[in-house]
């Protein structure tokens, strides 16, 4: 720097020498470049993985996710696993890179996916706690699909599989996994299509019965209002759907009024009465179905018993049936019943007679789905 002096003005002049003055725009310079380069190396860890959902059924990695909470700045873990604040580290598990570990209360994972139809899938998750009643909660769309899937409490590095069940509507979802008691790794999950409960046939192609018959898997309905009033992972089309309560099934159709109706394509084997199974749910007295086979009423209407809008029974009606493809129509006369879904049986049997124990029209089981082997699966009852 050089100084003169004004003499007159009694004040400093300064100048800056051209070198330092380039100096000067140099470091200027730099410093905002590596402030740019800060923010844009932070981002990188912090913006969306996947630009498009994951194609489903598909195995997705812990720390592939799209979005996050967490309650502590920074990553905890092994910086070559990531620098956003989600806490990741190299994973002690048998596979995979890494897993999110030092998890809080409440924290979140948030993954976009895409089934390509309807269909009822198993999430398996891998995780590991040290400690005992540690759960994870399973939002789709913001709508809790599964809670408190509890995590085995083995030891930190010492991984084991979970499982719940849900279903999904064709098209794209954002996953969430929130870490509801905190203090669970995870390393990844799976999607799979659920062999025990697929989801019965393509909508407009005909179902073999004997059956049950999930109720929101309709081909036709006719609706009084706009859009789905139930949850939105349930959706198809203006029939308002909900996840159920019932012991069994996914969701169940809800908010019901007077003359709407749901239809499904059977396929029978022969002609003959069956039993119509309805398992069915409503807080009103005198609420009832009526059943229609190829627009003709069949049978006489089918009462719900009042226990609660959640707390669901069965009811049943002999109904004719013709040989060969046929559609029945259930009307909701009364409006004001959820349905979960419904069964149609073989017509009782006759004694003296054999009768196989697989043949049975009503059960309770403690365990989803079947246990033993598949070609025997009837609804939840374990056989092999």
């Amino acid at each position: 720097m050089q100084y003169d002096v004004d003499l007159k003005n009694k004040k400093q002049i300064n100048h800056t020498t051209p070198n330092n003055a380039n100096q000067a725009r140099l470091y200027k310079l730099l410093f905002a470049f590596l402030i740019f380069i800060n923010f844009a190396w932070a981002a990188s860890f912090s913006k969306n993985v996947n630009a498009e959902g994951v194609l489903i059924p598909a195995k997705i990695e812990a720390e592939n996710f799209d979005n996050y909470t967490d309650s502590s700045p920074g990553n905890r873990g092994d910086l070559e696993c990531g620098n956003s604040d989600v806490d990741i580290e190299v994973t002690k598990d048998l596979d995979g890179d890494c897993n999110i570990g030092w998890t809080d209360a409440g924290e979140t994972l948030s993954y976009l996916i895409e089934s390509p139809t309807d269909a009822n899938y198993i999430m398996m998750l891998r995780t590991a706690s040290a400690n005992t009643g540690q759960f994870l909660s399973i939002l789709v769309d913001g709508v809790v699909v599964a809670s408190e899937v509890y995590v085995d409490a083995l030891g930190w590095a010492n991984f084991t599989t979970v499982e719940t069940r849900f279903a999904l509507s064709a098209g794209e979802h954002t996953l969430t996994i929130e870490f509801t008691s905190g203090n669970t790794n995870l390393n990844y999950f799976e999607l799979m299509l659920d062999p025990d409960n697929p989801l019965d046939q393509p909508r407009g192609q005909p179902i073999s019965v004997p059956a049950r018959i999930e109720a929101e898997n309709f081909f036709e309905y006719s609706d009084s209002t706009v859009g789905n009033r139930g949850d939105s992972s349930c959706t198809y089309g203006d029939v308002d759907m909900q996840l159920t309560d019932d012991l069994a099934g996914r969701c169940a159709i809800s908010h019901t009024t007077s003359g709407e109706t749901v239809s499904y394509v059977i396929d029978s084997p022969a002609v003959g009465d069956y039993v119509l199974l309805l398992r069915g749910a409503t807080n009103l007295v005198g609420s009832y179905v009526s059943v229609l086979v190829d627009g003709e009423t069949v049978a006489t209407p089918v009462y719900i018993e009042r226990k609660g809008w959640a707390t669901f029974s069965n009811a049943y009606v002999t109904i004719p049936l013709n040989a060969g493809t046929q559609t029945i129509t259930l009307e909701f006369s009364s409006g004001s019943v959820n349905l979960n879904f419904f069964e149609i049986l073989p017509s009782p049997v006759y004694l003296p007679a054999r009768i196989e124990a697989e043949d049975f029209v009503s059960y309770d089981d403690s365990t989803p789905g079947n246990r033993g082997d598949s070609f025997c699966t009837n609804g939840d009852v374990d056989m092999e």
